[in-house]
Order: C-alpha cells, then structure tokens, then sequence
C-alpha cells in the first residue's frame, strides 16, 4: 500500500497527553545519566523514548554553532555530496543553483532565511573523531544495568547526520513530509543542540500490532484512536503525538516503525540581541545488542527520498500499476530486492511485490530490471495494494 499524505493537510495535535508520559524519561540529576533498565523497558514496548533536559554542564561551550560551516568545508568530497535541502524558502530573484554548506554560515543574510537542511559525516574520520570530542553528548549515557542477567552493548552506526535550520517568522517551516524509514538497527537517537524542533509521530500498523499484543489494557486504550484511523485509511484524519524537543532535549526512536515528520517553529532570540539561534540538531544509528549488526553498519549512509509500505504487503501483490506510478523513482539494488517489473495479462506494466515486504522499507527492484520485463503476470485484482 502507497500512502502519501500533503504536508499542509497533515493534522497536528497533541494525541493522549498519557502516552508521552509514558515514553518520557527523567535523568538521574545526582549522576546525570540514563538508568538502561528503565530505558529497555519503555523502548522495548513502544519503541520510542523522550530524554527531557539533559545536562550537558561539562560539555557546554564545546561545539560552537558557527563551527558547522568549517566543519563541512573540511569534510571529504563523498560527505560533502549528502548535502539536502530538505525545505527551502525561496525568495524573490533567488539564485537556484546555491553553493552547499554556505546555509551553515553566521550572516546576515542567512539569519533572514527559512530553510532547513542536513548532511552527513561518516567518511571523514578525522572530522568525525574531533567532532564526537566536542559534542554534548557523543553517546546515550547509560548507567550500566542494576540487573547481572542485562549487559549495557550498545554501539553506534557510521555516521553523525547533522541537521541544521532557520525560521524568523511566526510560523511553522516544515520539514520532509511524514515518512518511514528503512533501516536494520534499533533507532536513531537525536539531540537538540540549539533552537527548537516539533516532531509528529505516529505508530505503523507494524507497531500497534506490537503494542496490542504484548502491553496492558491500558495501551490498547491509548493506542485505539489510531487502530481506528487505521480501520478507515484516510491519511488527512490521521492523528499525531508531538514531541517539542529544544536544547539539551534526546528522542531516542526506531524510524522504520514510526511515522514521522518535523517542523521548525520561529526559533528563540540569541541573548539579547534581535537574532533568531539556529535549530541544529544531531542524530546517530544505535544497535542495543553487538551481536545483531547487520551488514549495513559499514555502509554508506544518504539522503534519499523514496517510496515505503505503509503496511505489511504478502509477496505476489500488486503494489501499483504503470498509469499509478508515482513521480518517484524506485530504488534500486543487488540483492535482496522486494519489487519486480512485471507485464500483467492486459498488457499494461506493473510493479509487483516478489517477497513480503515490512511496513517501513524501500520499495526496490533488482538493479538490472527494467520496464521491457516480459514476464507476465496474472493475478486477481482484489489482491492490489
């Protein structure tokens, strides 16, 4: 199943104020870190955590804002190249083609402008090791466990992604439409190092069926508005849970299980001056177990936009037809694809699902295949997604 919701019909509201105290943490003030038991229970259930205010005393002053320009000035050709704008206001008689990175510098000229973008450091190791030394927190700081049966292993993916954005104005600049993502580790921890950013979530049918079948009563509670929104598959009536995350702020969250979207409010003055600061924040892949990194912990990390299951899809679906295609290319891959180009009875071409596909991943055919497949194939039409 396609499902593409427009930004602007997006329904924002605070859903279940009980449900966010349930994924909020406090951190121990006496040691300023994260008991990893109390963690593991909430994260292991809804696969989300909200760190409010962590203390960052010792670290303070150590990565400056105005660093970010220099730092992606330094960075290798192949980092340089994950540069996205993820959105842009664009202003009257506006040069299109902008110079990466410049976005990063302290100016005049670019404190006036919206614009939200990101990259990512990964291939550039020495920037990469001077950059953890420097940020507030490099790593979730988990206390180790009370319990002798629990060891703490976690470690972290590749790359640091940066995402780094402006908004003067009193109102909403949003970021890339809701979506999932297609990863292999256990979820994405962000911190806010400046600024303030909104998210909205909300949970795929993958995790309600999670959450129904493994809590208490009370989740099923909290979690029925959106089984039912669910039930009547109207995107524009989908409800979300907001998430304000501002300076010292983490959201700790497994993205291919939760929908997700963001926005930049009109950001706070800087001291006293008239200045709005930046929202800058940083994010890095988390394994909770050494054992289960997959083959995707050495590879490259990108920015891509792409089509995703809303849902579970059985394999030998239609998943769209050639007169639905979106104007999205799929991915392409090597192995392991979930899509083929078929040919269908009536002659007309088809993307079809060859395995089941997760809710949350990338639709993708195999690197070679190409709509001159003359494979056909039949199949009823109750079964298209």
């Amino acid at each position: 199943m396609i499902r593409s919701c427009e930004k602007d019909n997006r329904k924002k509201q605070r859903l279940l104020p009980d449900l966010l105290e349930k994924i909020t943490i406090q951190i121990d003030p006496s040691t300023h870190q994260i008991s990893y038991d109390d963690f593991k229970v909430v994260f292991d259930k809804y696969k989300i955590v909200y760190f409010p205010q962590i203390n960052t005393a010792e670290h303070d002053g150590s990565m400056k804002i105005e660093e970010f320009f220099n730092i992606f000035n330094k960075l290798t050709k192949e980092d340089k190249e994950t540069w996205t704008e993820e959105t842009w206001d664009i202003k009257k008689d506006e040069v299109q083609n902008r110079i990466p990175g410049t976005f990063l510098e302290e100016k005049d000229s670019n404190r006036t402008q919206r614009g939200y973008c990101s990259f990512i450091v990964q291939h550039d190791d020495e920037q990469k090791k001077e950059m953890l030394k420097k940020l507030p927190v490099p790593e979730l700081p988990f206390a180790q466990s009370e319990s002798d049966e629990v060891e703490v292993e976690v470690e972290y993916g590749p790359g640091i992604w940066i995402f780094y954005g402006r908004n003067n104005e009193n109102k909403a600049l949003e970021g890339r439409g809701e979506h999932t993502d297609s990863i292999e580790h256990d979820g994405t921890f962000h911190f806010q190092i400046s600024g303030v950013k909104n998210w909205h979530v909300r949970p795929t049918s993958t995790l309600l069926n999670l959450i129904s079948s493994e809590s208490e009563s009370d989740d099923c509670l909290l979690t029925q508005k959106w089984i039912e929104e669910l039930e009547k598959d109207d995107c524009v009536k989908h409800s979300t849970l907001d998430i304000e995350c501002s300076k010292g702020d983490i959201l700790m969250i497994n993205t291919k299980l939760w929908w997700h979207a963001t926005d930049l409010p009109q950001q706070p003055f800087l001291n006293e001056s008239k200045a709005f600061v930046p929202s800058v924040s940083y994010a890095r892949d988390v394994y909770l177990d050494k054992t289960k990194i997959g083959k995707d912990h050495g590879t490259n990390l990108t920015n891509l936009d792409g089509l995703y299951a809303a849902d579970d899809i059985e394999a030998g679906t239609i998943v769209f037809r050639e007169s639905e295609m979106p104007g999205c290319e799929l991915h392409r891959t090597r192995e392991n694809p979930n899509c083929e180009i078929v040919e269908l009875s009536d002659g007309e071409g088809a993307i079809v699902s060859c395995r089941e596909i997760k809710a949350g991943e990338f639709f993708c055919v195999l690197e070679s295949d190409d709509s001159s497949c003359e494979e056909e194939y039949e199949t009823d039409d109750d079964e298209e997604q």
